[in-house]
Parts: C-alpha cells; structure tokens; sequence
C-alpha cells in the first residue's frame, strides 16, 4: 500500500475528543479538559508523545505551578489533574503508579456575616458581609444598616 493512502494515526486531541465522546462526557467537560490538555502540553513544551512521559512529575509540576504561581482555587486545580488522569489513564492506556503529590490550593473558608438587619422594604433579615464603616455608598435605608 503507497504511504499517500495510509490513514495517520490520530492526532493527541482528535483521540481525547474521541474518547470522551465514546464516554458520554458533555461537550463542556470536552471543551476543558482538551483546554487543560493543551496548555499541559505547552506548559512542558512537549512536541510528541514521548514527552508525555514520566507522567507523575510532569503533572506535578504543573499543578504546583497552577498554585504557587497561578493562584487558581481547589476546585480549579482539581479540574486540571482529573483532565490530565483522564489523558494519561484513558487515552494513553498508561496507569499512573504513584500517588501525585503536588502542592494544594487551599479550600476557601466561609466567613459568617457580621451583621445582621431587618429589610424595611420586605421585612426580611438581610445579613450584610461587610462592616458598615468601610461601606464609601451612602445607604438609602438609614434603618437597613445598624450604626
């Protein structure tokens, strides 16, 4: 068979693409995870498969680098490593050995309010997430924001 007759192999996102949609992924979680794919391969300045390996390390580096240098939060963080665990388990057919420890982005803490007022125009108890002294807008309900 001439070489201008064989079909290529697929290209590293065509085959992604591929598997997610043989997975019933939505096309959301398509779209990011080729996105958090794609700026792994430029993060490392991979040009074919064979960089791809060792795996650990390299999504190490780049989770770690997402929080040390990129300030994402937890949830952000965890979208990328599980784009890059789908690629390397699901696509590439390599199991990861080792646990990845990278550096991990703290969880937000939720502050309860400060204050709490009653909304003149509805009656209902409005908690207010800033301290009134800070506030630069003067307040058109005087009642609504205790002194």
């Amino acid at each position: 068979m001439p070489a201008s007759t064989r079909n290529p192999p697929p290209k590293l996102l065509d085959e992604v693409r591929q598997v997610l949609r043989l997975h019933h992924y939505s096309m959301h979680t398509e779209r990011s995870s080729v996105e958090w794919i794609v700026r792994f391969v430029r993060f490392h300045g991979m040009r074919s498969r064979e960089d791809l390996f060792p795996a650990e390390p390299t999504i190490e580096s780049l989770l770690t680098d997402l929080v040390v240098h990129g300030y994402v939060a937890a949830a952000t963080q965890n979208q990328a490593m599980n784009a890059l665990v789908c690629l390397y388990t699901r696509v590439l057919n390599h199991s990861l050995q080792d646990n990845i420890n990278a550096v991990r982005a703290d969880k937000q803490i939720n502050v309860p309010a400060r204050d709490i007022s009653v909304d003149p125009r509805a009656g209902v108890i409005r908690r207010h997430h800033m301290d009134p002294s800070v506030s630069t807008r003067p307040s058109r309900w005087p009642s609504a924001v205790p002194v």
